[in-house]
């Protein structure tokens, strides 16, 4: 077999990797921007810092699971303004990033 016939699924898989490293950025950037490291950043508050919650879904094995269980506390517990100002494609995109332990 030659290398051409690799070659498409080489192409897919710096794509896919490429696509990883945005959706990385864009999670980074957005808990950034809504100011979630005010209150999960590396000084504890009253919440849960996101290397906390990152530990907690390394440990767990499934963090796509982690991902919606995140979303739906902040559906349910909608007693923080600033979580109704957060879009799902914005949250989901930080919590994505700190289920995949923040890299």
């Amino acid at each position: 077999m030659t290398l051409y016939a690799f070659k498409p699924a080489l192409v897919f898989a710096g794509l896919a990797w490429v696509a990883a490293q945005a959706m990385a950025a864009d999670g980074a950037q957005s808990a950034i921007d809504f100011g979630c490291l005010n209150c999960h950043g590396a000084q504890a508050h009253t919440v849960p810092t996101f290397r906390s919650m990152a530990d907690k879904a390394a440990r767990r094995g499934d963090p796509a699971k982690a991902q919606q269980h995140w979303l739906d506390e902040m559906h349910e517990k909608n007693f923080v303004h600033t979580h109704a100002m957060v879009s799902d494609d914005a949250a989901n995109a930080v919590l994505q990033w700190v289920a995949q332990g923040m890299k």
